[in-house]
């Protein structure tokens, strides 16, 4: 990790640790400290705020001895295209993610660039071409504009006030009054449940800590796990808890259920599944096992016979339903995007943060063909008709058929997209992109149908649901509501 500060005189990497530590979990431990020339804007919920981040660029001008008068400095524009080598280079639109990629790239490829050296504002770096290259992916501002898009499709219907940012997605049910409801958590540790499309509360309830795991259902109850370490089972009618399970880290992972059984990952890199009863008078059980020394953040996949589980360190592992471990594949960067299999589960579709995506055997997790894309990933793929759709940190979505060779489409988002996407009716995929945009894009062609513009960033996965013939389609935002539209085809 690498933290931004904004450098003085006398403020030392020592104290900044130091104060760092006073504040934060003892679990965040920091690299190095890189200083800034300027104070990073931080939005009100303690987020570097890209819209108004101070920025110039990174230019890299090539002579015969490689790259010299290299300044790292930072530039918003939205629109990129990969360069082509031995030009003059431009990284531009940095978010935080990027200032910590890039800043780490950099940092491992010139181990000279220091805080008490340079600042992350002016780095002068020397560097042969092909050194740089096999190490850094750098894009140049594109002046092509991207295509307006349409907003006839998308209109809000209702929406709820969670307190604070909504990076949780919602998950959908119908409780024991035949009520069609949602029920999502915010970072203010609110546990939400209201009607569709009405957003009419039905119950909240308040959790000790903040809430990014996405909650499911099962048997009449509602899972989410929270960051006060804890995976809470409430029932779904009232929001009363009638279960946890107790980790040693936080639980960020969204939970998976299969019927009455709920497989849920932890940051202490341990899987656990809780067995829901089929009646109020049944009671709960859950087992638990370690999987891996790192975090499990996305969600579990249950097959016929195993799960899948992805952690951070790269590791993907098949264990059998009573979490007895079968086999193990490792990679070297780490996996956010949960991970798809084929309809027929013969094959396993992974995407690594560095842009990766494996194809692998379901019986034994061997390699049958992987591809690389230019940008990270951290938005889950999805499978559907045979196909596999990826959306990458370059603002891009890829179509590739399930062999994973030449892609059937590729068009550009309109921004980010660290979410997972939806399906409605089968031929429409539905985006929530960084910037709040809420887009419909033709799973044929990639063309994008529509579109509606949330009024805060958005990292909550859309979710799909239908009351009688009309569609509507449900999204958390971080201007601290959550929002249901309506879908008009």
């Amino acid at each position: 990790a690498v933290v931004s500060t904004q450098s003085t005189g006398d403020l030392m990497e020592s104290k900044v640790r130091a104060e760092l530590g006073k504040i934060l979990p003892a679990h965040y431990k920091f690299d190095r400290i890189i200083a800034s020339s300027k104070p990073v804007p931080i939005t009100p919920h303690h987020k570097i705020d890209d819209s108004k981040l101070y920025c110039k660029t990174v230019t890299l001008e090539l002579t015969e001895s490689g790259f010299k008068n290299t300044i790292l400095e930072f530039l918003t524009p939205r629109n990129f295209k990969l360069p082509q080598p031995r030009q003059i280079l431009t990284h531009s639109g940095l978010d935080s993610l990027d200032i910590i990629q890039l800043s780490h790239y950099l940092t491992d490829v010139f181990p000279c660039l220091t805080s008490s050296q340079n600042s992350i504002a002016e780095m002068l770096l020397v560097c042969p071409v092909g050194k740089l290259w096999q190490t850094v992916s750098i894009l140049t501002a594109s002046d092509e504009k991207p295509p307006k898009l349409k907003t006839r499709s998308l209109s809000v219907v209702s929406r709820a006030d969670l307190s604070l940012c909504v990076d949780s997605s919602a998950v959908i049910f119908t409780n024991s009054s035949n009520q069609l409801c949602y029920c999502i958590g915010s970072h203010a540790g609110t546990l939400y449940c209201g009607t569709v499309p009405e957003s009419t509360v039905l119950w909240t309830r308040d959790l000790p800590d903040r809430i990014e795991s996405s909650p499911c259902f099962a048997s009449g109850y509602v899972c989410v796990g929270c960051y006060d370490k804890q995976i809470y089972v409430v029932n779904a009618d009232t929001g009363g808890t009638v279960f946890t399970v107790r980790t040693r880290d936080q639980v960020k992972c969204a939970p998976t259920a299969e019927e009455s059984v709920i497989f849920c990952g932890s940051h202490d890199g341990c899987l656990h599944k809780i067995i829901c009863p089929n009646s109020p008078e049944g009671g709960f059980d859950s087992i638990s096992t370690v999987v891996d020394d790192k975090p499990i953040s996305a969600s579990v996949l249950p097959l016929s016979s195993s799960v899948i589980v992805c952690t951070l360190s790269g590791k993907v592992v098949m264990l059998t339903k009573s979490l007895e471990q079968l086999f193990s594949k490792s990679f070297k960067t780490p996996i956010f995007s949960s991970p798809v299999a084929s309809k027929d589960e013969t094959h396993i579709f992974v995407a690594m943060v560095s842009g990766l995506i494996v194809k692998l055997y379901a019986k034994d997790l061997t390699v049958e063909r992987t591809v690389s894309l230019s940008g990270l990933i951290y938005s889950n793929l999805l499978f559907h008709q045979g196909n596999l759709f990826v959306v990458s940190h370059d603002r891009v979505m890829t179509c590739f058929p399930k062999t994973l060779t030449t892609p059937v489409w590729s068009r550009q988002t309109s921004d980010k997209v660290s979410s997972a996407p939806a399906l409605i009716h089968d031929k429409t995929i539905v985006l929530t992109s960084s910037n709040g945009v809420v887009s419909l894009v033709s799973t044929t062609t990639g063309q994008c149908l529509g579109s509606y513009s949330l009024p805060g960033q958005s990292f909550s996965s859309p979710r799909v649901c239908y009351v009688g013939r009309q569609v509507f389609i449900v999204a958390g935002c971080r201007d601290n509501f959550f929002y249901v539209l309506k879908y008009d085809p």
